[in-house]
């Protein structure tokens, strides 16, 4: 086992490299106070709408790791030990973050744990189900240091379940449960979101121990910060293989001389425990060793349309960049009852009203949207188009689960009407086509246009003044988000 691990580390030694983006307009400077959007999601490429699982960053507090945790879906993180000097939260960090490049899937970092650690970060979520924290360390000190990684996912009272370690994957292979209620809106009680999940967490390196530990963070602490002279010495976790456990813990040994530098990763994947662990236990093994770069230059490609606004200060250049990666990390593949990529509110946290369909309203976020994707953004159009029902109504939701048009009761009709949205529908689709330049988009959503209008006009003046009123169901048709 150890040889195994000598030649992974020489491997992994082999093909370290910096990650870099060639865009430096792409290029930021966000420290833990600044005005970054930190939530992140998987590309639309690999992506679904059940079983996905986005993930907050924070990298701002001083009092934790650099964390990232998903809804429901616990917390996971890395503790730094060099030379036996444990160094746990950021606010002990010789440099604190700072990111250096933020994109929908993905953020790059900089810091230095310890003195002459130098650490490139990236978060990466890979798709519904993978995320991955690749850690580029390199010794820029004059001596040699001894690391010890502690990669921890950390689910808190008690409640993941050690199904077993698994050798072949060297991962962890737990169980939890997550709830469809929120406090607020609770998912659809009848879609297939996962509630019984899997996880497996695992790295690219064959671990020195492991271990399950039903106590915090402070008890971890006492347990890997050993005395080195003490004469019972143990420097390994406790190698637990079952039971309910508040955390699981890998764990790494390093060595790096003066100027050299290695590669080292951490996954979680997660899914419905009714999904072969296998095929996404392989999916993980292929990505311990394959170069990320690619997905970095996709991200400056997906980024190289929008206009270069050259702002007064940095903060309302993180905004604007910003705003990209939250519009853009809201938007899922084609699915069900739509042939068109869609958008929903939010995918983390993830939550029913968050989760439904688009509406007209929501839909003005595409004037900005098409600067990064015209396409894209005509796709979430054309959910409307194609949705369309054949008297011309644009209902007040459209998306996965088709037309959802809410009828309530008119005095005035003495029957129930369909409920619509804020009628914006013609005017984005003109400043996306003043973008996209699609000429069969123009026609296309003209049409579509044209039958809405005369929709609204036998729909919406009732009586007959020339001035349209709002529906039955006014309280949500009015744009009235409070």
């Amino acid at each position: 086992m150890r040889n195994v691990s000598i030649l992974l580390l020489v491997a992994n030694i082999l093909i370290a490299q910096q990650l870099s983006v060639s865009d430096n307009y792409l290029k930021v400077n966000a420290k833990q106070n600044d005005p970054l959007y930190t939530t992140y999601t998987a590309a639309m490429e690999r992506s679904r709408l059940y079983g996905d699982k986005g993930y907050k960053m924070d990298y701002y507090s001083d009092c934790s790791p650099i964390t990232y945790s998903g809804d429901q879906a616990g917390k996971f993180y890395c503790v730094w030990k060099v030379d036996q000097v444990v160094v746990m939260n950021t606010g002990e960090y010789y440099q604190k973050p700072v990111v250096t490049s933020s994109f929908p899937d993905m953020a790059i970092m900089e810091y230095s744990p310890f003195r002459g650690i130098k650490v490139q970060e990236t978060f990466f979520v890979y798709s519904s189900s993978i995320a991955l924290v690749n850690l580029q360390i390199k010794n820029e000190d004059k001596i040699p240091h001894n690391i010890e990684l502690y990669p921890v996912l950390e689910l808190g009272n008690d409640s993941m379940l050690i199904k077993s370690y698994n050798e072949k994957y060297n991962a962890y292979i737990t169980h939890h449960h997550e709830s469809k209620y929120r406090l607020i809106s609770s998912l659809y009680k009848n879609a297939p979101y996962p509630t019984d999940t899997r996880d497996i967490f695992t790295a690219s390196f064959v671990p020195y121990s492991y271990g399950g530990y039903k106590n915090g963070m402070e008890n971890f602490y006492i347990t890997i910060k050993t005395d080195f002279y003490a004469k019972n010495r143990n420097d390994s976790l406790n190698h637990r293989e079952e039971g309910n456990v508040n955390f699981v813990s890998l764990h790494g040994k390093f060595s790096l001389k003066p100027g050299e530098e290695i590669n080292v990763r951490y996954f979680r994947g997660w899914q419905d425990q009714s999904e072969d662990v296998d095929k996404l236990a392989e999916e993980i093994e292929k990505l311990k060793t394959e170069s990320i770069q690619k997905y970095v230059d996709s991200n400056v490609k997906l980024f190289s349309k929008i206009p270069r606004i050259k702002f007064k200060t940095p903060d309302e250049k993180l905004v604007y960049l910003s705003s990209f990666n939250l519009a853009r990390g809201s938007f899922y593949p084609p699915t069900e009852k739509t042939n068109y990529n869609f958008y929903v509110f939010s995918r983390q946290p993830l939550w029913g009203w968050g989760h439904g369909h688009q509406v007209l309203h929501e839909s003005l976020s595409m004037l900005a949207y098409a600067y990064l994707d015209p396409q894209s953004a005509q796709g979430s159009q054309y959910v409307y188009i194609e949705q369309q029902r054949d008297d011309g109504l644009i209902a007040y939701r459209h998306g996965p689960r088709g037309l959802q048009d809410y009828p309530h009761f008119s005095k005035e009709l003495n029957r129930d009407m369909s409920t619509t949205s804020a009628p914006f529908f013609s005017w984005i689709n003109w400043e996306v086509y003043k973008v996209s330049k699609d000429k069969k988009f123009l026609e296309d959503s003209y049409k579509s246009g044209v039958k809405y209008t005369n929709w609204i006009i036998e729909n919406r003046d009732l009586d007959k003044d020339g001035t349209f009123e709002w529906g039955p169901y006014g309280i949500i048709e009015n744009v009235r988000d409070w």
